[in-house]
């Protein structure tokens, strides 16, 4: 009786906007340049921020033969021919930066502007979280190793491609890795090679919150399953289906797997109620672990319907139909009392909080909803036409020509809001309803540093400036 309590109060309280978002004073804002940066010659995409928002570094042109440099904190290092993609990287305690670089046809791994020793190939990087190790793959001939801390470990004949990443255990104490050996592959736990199998699924190794457990999908004679600490579960005919996922206490292991047609969720070995598809690559735990959800399409799923339609299953109950679900995954709030996901019907999409319909609109996009940390507020991004805005609590704030990805984000007191804009190509922050300062370019890492505190880096006329906004 109190859970639904909860939930039709909360359901309430957003469909008549009444749950009032705590407006403080105006923020005071402060802005300090902490570099240059020559937009014609950098590589944007390649802009990176450490987690505490302090340093930055990114990757230039050289010269005429298009060389490759990285800056660090405003000071130029060493040219190379090239930096590879999706660095340079920051560790998450913020003191390294890593990136790996070719010269004359050699890789280097290049950690703090020390260079590491030559390979052929190199791919990775990744930190442990503890930031204390630093793994990455590295070829030398018709051999490949996993380096750890400029150690390396034993030869093999291939660490897989790109997909197939380094994944440390949340304690980093565990480091886990997919291996080739001729037409067989294998994953590796602690430098140890585990059976063979035709094939690893690509993104699927992961460790438990624990750090006790590891899983991944696999393949072998037609068939795939899941592999739990090295022993294979029960296989299934489907394609791709299976990505494993713990519960956030490491007692459960849930995946989706396919059979004669039909998928249905996995929970420990126990098959649940099939259906003609399960849209969420992975279902969805609850923080606290007590609830599951996920995303299914049933095809004709009732006479007055001519065609499939999709439904979010919560603890096995199954939701209203819909014509489509537009989120990745259904969100749960923090405390696990209530769930939200985007539904399309009528060509309209709306918000969907504990089944009650909130407001359509033209678009919603698949990254909302965001629900406050005390589990009492939900925003998302709408648009009508080509004007984007925020909605939350029900209302509507201002509207823009663009709103930043992953946002809006709420402050640690769920009493502050803050999300990227853009208006006439100037972009800014909006803070509690209230405009910051425009720039060229508003970098994606928006953060609140307390209840109280908020910084970003932002770029104007190739100058970078670290904002802080203030209550």
């Amino acid at each position: 009786m109190l859970k639904g309590l909860k939930i039709s109060l909360l359901g309430l309280m957003l469909v008549l906007g009444v749950l009032d978002f705590a407006v403080a004073k105006a923020a005071l804002f402060s802005e300090e340049m902490v570099g240059r940066v020559d937009v014609r010659s950098w590589i944007s995409d390649s802009f990176k921020e450490s987690p505490d928002g302090r340093r930055y570094a990114y990757v230039i042109q050289v010269g005429k033969q298009n060389q490759q440099a990285v800056v660090v904190d405003g000071k130029h290092a060493k040219t190379y021919d090239a930096i590879a993609a999706h660095t340079p990287l920051f560790s998450p305690d913020s003191k390294h930066v890593v990136y790996l670089a070719r010269s004359k046809n050699k890789w280097h791994v290049v950690l703090d502007g020390e260079e590491g020793k030559a390979y052929d190939g190199m791919a990775g990087p990744v930190f442990s979280p503890d930031s204390k190790r630093l793994a990455y793959k590295a070829k030398r001939g018709d051999k490949a190793v996993v380096v750890v801390n400029g150690k390396e470990g034993p030869p093999f004949g291939s660490l897989g491609e790109r997909e197939h990443a380094l994944v440390f255990s949340p304690d980093s104490k565990r480091l886990a890795y997919m291996v080739r050996e001729g037409s067989e592959q294998y994953v590796a736990v602690d430098g140890v090679k585990g059976d063979a199998h035709e094939m690893v699924g690509a993104g699927t190794l992961l460790f438990s919150p624990d750090s006790r457990h590891y899983a991944y999908r696999a393949y072998g004679d037609g068939n795939e399953f899941a592999v739990l600490d090295g022993k294979p579960q029960r296989a299934y005919r489907g394609i791709g289906s299976i990505v494993p996922v713990f519960s956030p206490d490491s007692q459960r292991l849930a995946y989706v797997a396919e059979s004669d047609d039909q998928q249905f969720l996995v929970i420990n070995g126990a098959e649940g109620k099939r259906y003609d598809d399960i849209i969420s690559v992975t279902p969805q735990f609850s923080n606290d672990g007590l609830h599951i959800a996920f995303s299914a399409r049933a095809k004709f799923a009732n006479k007055e319907l001519s065609d499939s339609r999709e439904f979010v299953v919560v603890d096995g109950r199954e939701g209203k139909l819909y014509t489509s679900i537009k989120t990745f995954n259904p969100v749960f709030s923090p405390d696990g009392q209530h769930v939200a996901y985007v539904a399309e019907l009528d060509g309209k999409q709306f918000l969907v909080v504990d089944d009650k319909e909130q407001e359509r609109y033209d678009d919603l996009g698949a990254y909302a909803p965001f629900f406050s940390p005390d589990s009492k507020q939900v925003a998302y991004r709408a648009s009508i036409g080509e004007q984007l805005f925020v909605v939350m609590n029900g209302e509507e704030h201002s509207r823009y020509e663009a709103i930043g990805r992953g946002n809006p984000l709420f402050s640690p007191d769920s009493n502050h809001i803050a999300y990227r804009a853009m208006r006439d190509s100037k972009h800014f922050v909006v803070f509690d309803r209230r405009e910051g300062k425009s720039y060229d370019l508003v970098l994606p890492e928006i953060r609140f540093n307390s209840t109280s505190l908020m910084s970003y880096l932002a770029i104007k006329d190739n100058k970078i400036y670290r904002v802080k906004a203030g209550w």
